[in-house]
């Protein structure tokens, strides 16, 4: 090796290297290398395009159109391609579910509170009062936290950009 041609890499470098398949295989076996994803193991899970992949990609161009102009906040902009990925039948419904952070959802839906008279004290000092039962609280309570979502979500992303 030519010392003016040498890297030394440092912990947490990445190394992106290009080639054949069998290229890649031969090169990483014949260095000592720490390899986090073994070529093979990347090469099973490369998949040719498959039946829904026309309508996937023109759903993802439609979403780049959306963040790119800024039509809508980016949040809007995901949540519209995630719809339209299921509206061309391109994921189902229960493949959408399982897709979602469900601890993120938990944590928004801690906002909840419009529901219940137990989340806030304001709400255990009016129930007794105004003789309100637990089942009372939701049908005002949903209207408003809807509404808090809505707004939530085209807010939010303008507030506080990624």
């Amino acid at each position: 090796m030519d010392p003016e041609r040498t890297t030394t890499l440092l912990a947490g470098d990445t190394v992106l290297l290009g080639g054949t398949w069998d290229e890649l295989e031969s090169g990483i076996d014949a260095q000592e290398a720490l390899v986090v994803d073994e070529p093979l193991a990347v090469r099973r899970q490369a998949l040719p395009l498959g039946p829904g992949s026309t309508r996937a990609l023109a759903v993802l161009a439609g979403m780049v159109v959306l963040l790119v102009t800024g039509i809508v906040p980016a949040a809007v902009a995901t949540l519209i391609a995630a719809i339209a990925l299921v509206l061309v039948r391109t994921i189902t419904i229960d493949q959408a579910y399982d897709g979602i952070n469900w601890k993120t959802i938990v944590l928004v839906a801690a906002a909840a509170s419009l529901l219940t008279p137990i989340a806030t004290p304001a709400n255990l000092m009016v129930q007794p009062a105004g003789g309100y039962r637990f089942g009372d609280y939701w049908k005002l309570g949903l209207p408003l936290l809807i509404w808090f979502g809505v707004v939530a979500v085209l807010l939010v992303p303008l507030i506080w950009p990624l």
